[in-house]
């Protein structure tokens, strides 16, 4: 069985939210996020070692399919104050296996969302797919449909 991690941060200031989400295969290893966007740039890189995940001084405990969180906040400046913004760093262990599967299907099949991103569940059968089945002519098939529901995201590895 393969797992991947799931990182997504999300940012609020003024009323506004903004996302990211990025994935990748779940081992020991130092991930940089300063590559990506804002917010998720602002949580600099997140170290995974035996179950661990360690994110700005703090550490969390992975557990499959239970999202860990490490908050920052940070003073803006608006026109004519100081706000807060709070960001979030939320970290899983998703598996890719054939029990998984069912639920991806039952999800699409309900027009299930996880989280924002539609297409998300077609991704996560196209990785099951490509990764555990070593079947890529299927994986293409679900990343295609990922791809048109508009979810663009890869694997990093």
């Amino acid at each position: 069985m393969e797992y991947v991690l799931r990182i997504k941060a999300v940012s609020e200031c003024m009323g506004i939210r903004r996302a990211s989400l990025c994935y990748y295969n779940y081992e020991n290893q130092v991930i940089d996020l300063e590559k990506y966007e804002h917010p998720m740039k602002d949580f600099s890189n997140i170290i995974i070692n035996d179950g661990i995940a360690k994110a700005l001084n703090s550490e969390e405990k992975l557990s499959i399919g239970e999202e860990v969180y490490f908050y920052k906040n940070s003073e803006m400046k608006s026109l004519n104050s100081t706000v807060l913004e709070r960001k979030t760093l939320g970290i899983m262990i998703l598996p890719l296996d054939k029990e998984m599967e069912k639920y991806y299907l039952k999800s699409i099949e309900d027009g299930y969302l996880f989280d924002q991103w539609n297409g998300e569940f077609e991704f996560l059968l196209g990785l099951m797919e490509q990764l555990c089945e070593q079947n890529q002519e299927k994986a293409n098939e679900w990343f295609d449909k990922a791809h048109k529901k508009g979810f663009n995201i890869k694997l990093n590895k």
